[in-house]
């Protein structure tokens, strides 16, 4: 049989993964910058947050890329991370919840309205990501 592909072939695979992972760190560059963006433009002391968003590349090997807001050195108590801090300033809580109180810290109010950060990153640059893997494809 001849002109007959096998699709399985390493080298197909291989060269279809590379192009993937590279269009998703670029992808994952952009979120970043626009999730900085958002985060600096609200005015409760979000500079903070900005400065910790990272990219950080998955440890399990078709993982991808973890765009996320992450401390230098984590604290004890993941309530005091600064990643609840983006959470919870993201969804309109400004303190974490611990049962039906809530936790008492020294900069928070206690609700806030919802603000863009990460999520709303992510959904701007979902379609444009997608495209330029199909690009890259074809």
């Amino acid at each position: 049989m001849s002109g007959v592909t096998d699709w399985d072939d390493a080298g197909v695979l291989m060269a279809t993964a590379n192009v993937a992972l590279v269009a998703l760190e670029k992808s994952a560059k952009r979120i970043r910058a626009r999730a900085e963006r958002n985060f600096r433009r609200t005015k409760q002391g979000t500079g903070e947050l900005a400065g910790h968003v990272k990219v950080v590349r998955s440890k399990f090997p078709d993982g991808g890329y973890i765009v996320g807001v992450f401390d230098d050195s984590p604290p004890s108590r993941w309530e005091d991370s600064v990643g609840a801090r983006a959470i919870f300033f993201e969804y309109g809580h400004a303190a974490p919840y611990r049962g039906r109180a809530y936790v008492k810290r020294k900069w928070v109010r206690k609700i806030t309205t919802p603000k863009p950060g990460l999520k709303a990153a992510f959904k701007t640059e979902k379609r444009r990501m997608w495209a330029e893997i199909q690009r890259s494809l074809l």
